[in-house]
């Protein structure tokens, strides 16, 4: 008997434990409030691992109900759910299936999660957790998923999602949707990821809109090639493919676009109080948008490249926008400098300060007083200009020009009146005898004024619109 005794002991231990449970059930939200295009409750569809499994869910979306099953662990039937004959659960609602959102929790072990259905739902999240986990997503709605720590594989569906592969090497698959893909944690460690934007042909980047490579946050500086094909910090190797949307981090970034439509920028409008500067910015080919620098910070350097791009510098620095109908704004005024190249180029200032504007620029704006320079002509005896008064507020006033040599003596080459037409613009001529000196100071001012047998006379004094440095000449010249 003590021998029987001691071998059921045995069988016992070495017999396997018996498998915890995950749940699922359904609970309701109900909000307070006045938003007509929000719904006032939502259903919530949640389904949690138990620890040390190794879980195989699958939750499929339909018209009326969430059916929900995992092949790795028996399944736990909570509130709102009930069990079908296979092991799987039903969860039933009376809510529109676009008001329901689903959520996923796995904690430890190497999941295998999938996500699909056929019709929208409303907001979903994925917590993998811990594990060499393997998550598959089908869902038209917008669904977020963080890897945690591990070599995942996370793949995107028709949604516009959020995929976090957290710490470990992932490899992260984007879908025909808008998605947002992270590599790594900014707080790090790096590991070489495999990512890829997906086969997104509905993107507009210079709405915003298209699949965003995400490195915003890294304190550390990253480089980003989409032409190459890489990205990440020194060492870290990322394989990055299909993007048109890049942010870079806190630090001094390298970020290049490839010969497609490219929106690039190095975060320093998302978070000044600790960004510093001093990115390198180039759109390459493709009509881009490129948004770098930050007040205070070392300069920038922001190049579009072929196509027609737009350019915004938001600190020192300085912004080319190479051949193309290109548009530049310099942010500041704190020594942000342009080169607007061939094309028929704008160049604006959304700051106080004198707009300084190159040769190669030929409509200019500035905020500091609404005047816009729709068109320069330089020739070796005159400078004809186009001005256009934005938001005029005179109803019957006239503008005043003045035109005087940008050199030390600032001599008065041109004084004009004309009566200020609503917002068309005003033409004008400057005679230059002597010949175009290297660069002329614009200045203009609304003047209130009255018109007498074909004579302006000015009876008030206006707010003066604005001074433009112009650089009539190029360099060699």
């Amino acid at each position: 008997m003590r021998r029987l005794f001691l071998v059921l002991l045995v069988l016992l231990a070495a017999a396997p434990a018996a498998a915890s449970a995950s749940t699922v059930s359904v609970s309701t939200t109900h909000y307070v409030g006045d938003e007509k295009d929000l719904p006032d409750t939502y259903a919530t569809v949640t389904w949690t691992a138990a620890p040390g499994e190794a879980n195989r869910l699958t939750v499929t979306a339909l018209r009326d109900r969430i059916v929900v099953y995992d092949h790795g662990a028996p399944l736990t039937i909570g509130t709102g759910c009930t069990p079908l004959g296979d092991g799987g659960a039903l969860c039933l609602t009376t809510l529109p299936i676009e008001h329901v959102d689903l959520t996923a929790d796995a904690g430890d072990g190497n999941d295998t999660i999938a996500f699909g259905g056929t019709v929208p739902s409303g907001r979903s999240v994925i917590d993998a957790g811990p594990g060499d986990d393997h998550i598959t997503l089908g869902l038209h709605g917008f669904t977020t998923v963080d890897g945690g720590p591990g070599d995942d594989v996370l793949r995107s569906g028709p949604g516009n999602d959020t995929l976090l592969g957290g710490t470990g090497a992932d490899v992260i698959s984007g879908g025909p949707g808008n998605d947002l893909i992270v590599g790594d944690p900014a707080s790090g460690p790096y590991s070489p990821d495999r990512l890829d934007g997906g086969s997104n042909t509905l993107h507009h980047v210079h709405s915003g809109v298209g699949d965003l490579l995400d490195y915003s946050y890294r304190p550390d500086p990253v480089r980003v090639d989409l032409a190459a094909g890489i990205g990440g910090a020194t060492g870290e190797r990322d394989v990055v493919r299909h993007f048109e949307i890049v942010e870079g981090g806190t630090a001094p970034d390298v970020l290049l676009g490839d010969d497609h439509d490219n929106y690039l920028t190095d975060n320093g409008v998302r978070a000044p109080a600790t960004y510093a500067s001093g990115s390198r910015i180039a759109g390459r080919g493709g009509d881009d948008l490129l948004i770098g620098g930050t007040r205070g910070g070392p300069p920038a350097t922001l190049v579009g490249g072929a196509g027609a791009d737009s350019i915004s510098l938001n600190g020192p620095g300085r912004a080319d926008g190479g051949p193309g109908d290109d548009d530049l704004s310099l942010v500041t005024a704190q020594g942000g400098t342009a080169r607007c190249g061939t094309g028929v180029d704008q160049l604006s200032m959304t700051d106080r300060g004198a707009l300084v504007a190159p040769h190669d620029c030929e409509r200019l704006f500035t905020t500091h007083g609404w005047l816009e320079v729709t068109g320069i002509r330089p020739r070796a005896d005159r400078l004809t200009l186009d001005l256009m008064l934005v938001d005029n507020r005179l109803d019957d006033g006239c503008a005043s020009l003045a035109v005087r040599d940008g050199g030390p003596s600032h001599r008065l080459l041109s004084h004009q009146i004309r009566r200020a037409d609503g917002n068309r613009p005003l033409h004008f001529i400057v005679p230059t005898p002597h010949g175009l000196p290297a660069s002329v100071l614009i200045s203009v001012a609304d003047l209130g004024c009255t018109a007498i047998g074909g004579t302006l006379v000015v009876d008030s004094d206006g707010a003066t619109r604005g001074t433009v440095r112009y650089v009539v000449r190029g360099p060699g010249s």
